[in-house]
């Protein structure tokens, strides 16, 4: 009799250890990714300097979404460039192969409802910056030469 009482705590503890476990090592993985973000510096003038101040509203937007759509902590929002990969970020926080249905459709219905934008299945190989030009229909804007430093080659040095 005492047996059959012992049993049920005893499965659940051996239940508690493993999901306690599994939580550990999602936890030390998604700890491991903030950090290698957290160490970059915040790539948010990079945005404004390649498609203006004008654009602040849906770069914002733009980045939220994805923020959303991948758990993306608060703290490295900004320090995501228009240069990154969305699979890059994904395969970093989870595994090598396709982001799972999750991610994507809540991606997929955050772009349509704030920018009316249906994903095909190629934007999931642009950056962030590409996909985010092909959404808004905003281009980078031309690179201009940095003059306050700048000498012609006849000018004395």
């Amino acid at each position: 009799m005492s047996g059959s009482i012992i049993f049920p705590f005893a499965v659940l503890i051996v239940l508690l250890l493993y999901f306690a476990t599994v939580r550990h090592n999602l936890n030390e993985r998604q700890r491991i990714l903030i950090q290698s973000y957290i160490a970059r510096r915040v790539l948010y003038r990079e945005w404004l300097a390649r498609y203006g101040h004008a654009a602040r509203p849906q770069i914002k937007k733009f980045l939220r979404c994805f923020a959303d759509s991948f758990w993306v902590p608060p703290e490295i929002i900004h320090k995501l460039g228009p240069d990154d990969s969305i699979l890059e970020y994904y395969h970093r926080d989870y595994r090598p192969g396709e982001p799972d249905c999750l991610e994507t459709k809540l991606f997929s219905d955050l772009l349509k409802r704030n920018f009316k934008y249906t994903p095909v299945e190629e934007d999931g190989k642009l950056s962030m910056g590409q996909l985010f030009e092909r959404i808004t229909g905003i281009e980078q804007k031309p690179q201009q030469c940095d003059t306050r430093n700048h000498r012609t080659p006849s000018a004395p040095v």
